[in-house]
């Protein structure tokens, strides 16, 4: 039987240049590109690089990690505790200024005595030394010589992009959570920022957008065992790893809970975009 391999190589030419429902309009071609190289020239989605940096002014995380960088600009290197961490003087300082708030902080379950109490900051922190903006040494936290500019007020935006590149790339989100997927929520990080940017200028239902995103990644649903709350387990993680302690972290989305049930877990979330995330990230050829 005569097979002809030259038709295949055709049909799957085709098919990867054609639009698909369940990736919003986007092509395989596309899709693989947002994925593998969200940075990339030959992904659909740009990211803004030269953004005006009273955008930047709006994210709490960039607030954050700006006023860490800050202390360190001006002391030259922090003391670390024995174990690495930030002394709890400094944790302290950046909490007070109510940057990112942690509710278990803010209601006395958890009391703040390290920066492994406060997600946010440890988060930031990891991210800040992947990526090699600053370094541990000798129980100190020092700025890394050949991207010490980097520290300096006037290369804010190449500082952010730098450490937005890392945290979402290289940073493992579920560092900060117990759910049995590893990469739900991160991967095609992008793919949900365009969902959120597109459709967010009115509130949505969280479902909304954990729906389109797993209409496109099946393979990386959570098997449902129990329900607790809403939400099931699937959408649960979109909902902590992707909007909690991502795009609300950077000031891309506000959230409101809806329902009269005191646990966030048994309430509806509604999602909206902001103006920062319009400014951050558009189509390529739009």
């Amino acid at each position: 039987m005569y097979f002809n391999w030259d038709e295949l190589e055709r049909m799957t030419g085709e098919f990867n240049r054609t639009p698909q429902e369940d990736f919003d309009g986007f092509t395989p071609e596309e899709m693989h590109a947002i994925l593998y190289d969200p940075f990339g020239a030959s992904c659909p989605i740009h990211i803004n690089t030269s953004i005006d940096v009273q955008w930047l002014e709006t994210s709490p995380m960039y607030n954050l990690i700006r006023h860490l960088l800050d202390l360190l600009r001006q002391e030259g290197e922090l003391s670390l505790t024995k174990i690495g961490n930030l002394r709890r003087n400094v944790v302290r300082e950046l909490y007070k200024e109510q940057y990112l708030p942690q509710e278990d902080i803010e209601s006395g379950i958890t009391k703040l005595s390290s920066e492994n109490d406060w997600k946010a900051l440890r988060s930031a922190k990891l991210a800040l030394e992947f990526s090699g903006i600053v370094r541990k040494y000798r129980e100190k936290l020092v700025p890394v010589k050949k991207r010490d500019s980097l520290l300096d007020p006037e290369n804010s935006v190449d500082m952010f992009i730098r450490f937005f590149r890392v945290f979402t790339t290289e940073f493992n989100w579920a560092y900060n959570d117990r759910y049995p997927s590893e990469t739900a929520g991160q991967e095609g990080f992008l793919y949900l920022l365009y969902l959120l940017r597109n459709y967010g200028k009115t509130e949505r239902d969280l479902s909304f957008y954990s729906g389109r995103y797993f209409q496109a990644f099946p393979d990386l649903q959570i098997p449902e065992r129990d329900q607790y709350g809403p939400y099931s387990k699937s959408e649960q993680v979109i909902r902590t790893r992707f909007f909690r302690r991502f795009t609300e972290w950077f000031g891309f989305s506000t959230m409101r809970r809806t329902g009269e049930a005191e646990h966030y877990l048994l309430q509806r979330i509604k999602i909206k975009h902001t103006a920062f995330l319009r400014e951050l990230i558009h189509l390529r050829n739009s």
